[in-house]
């Protein structure tokens, strides 16, 4: 399913970790309109300003945030955040580029994390 021009909803709900296990990482319909989001709000403005991302880490299912180590209120569970990479080293350039649609960008070491703003959340 495509969730925006760039980017797939298996793209957004794969998971490396839950292939290793055998854990299932299936969003939950209720799920998808908040990864729609941030693929518009967050990946889509950050893909043009950077050029193709790659995402790490979309939708988690419970089990799978419990997996690898996720925060028990993980927005990852919620379709509201996605860790990816980019053809860049960023800082706060993603920031700039982003504007106010952004709710907290984290430049981290071996990824970029990007999470919706308190008030957009459903």
């Amino acid at each position: 399913m495509q969730l925006t021009e760039h980017f797939t909803l298996a793209e957004l709900t794969r998971s490396a970790a839950a292939l290793r296990k055998g854990l299932v990482n299936q969003a939950p319909a209720e799920v998808i309109p908040r990864l729609q989001l941030v693929c518009q709000n967050v990946l889509e403005p950050v893909r043009r300003a950077f050029g193709p991302v790659t995402v790490l880490s979309g939708y988690r299912a419970p089990q799978v945030n419990q997996a690898v180590g996720g925060a028990a209120t993980s927005q990852h569970c919620k379709g509201e955040a996605a860790d990816f990479v980019l053809p860049v080293d960023l800082e706060t350039s993603a920031e700039i580029a982003l504007g106010d649609r952004l709710g907290e960008l984290g430049a981290l070491p071996d990824r970029t994390e990007a999470r919706r703003r308190q008030e957009d959340r459903h």
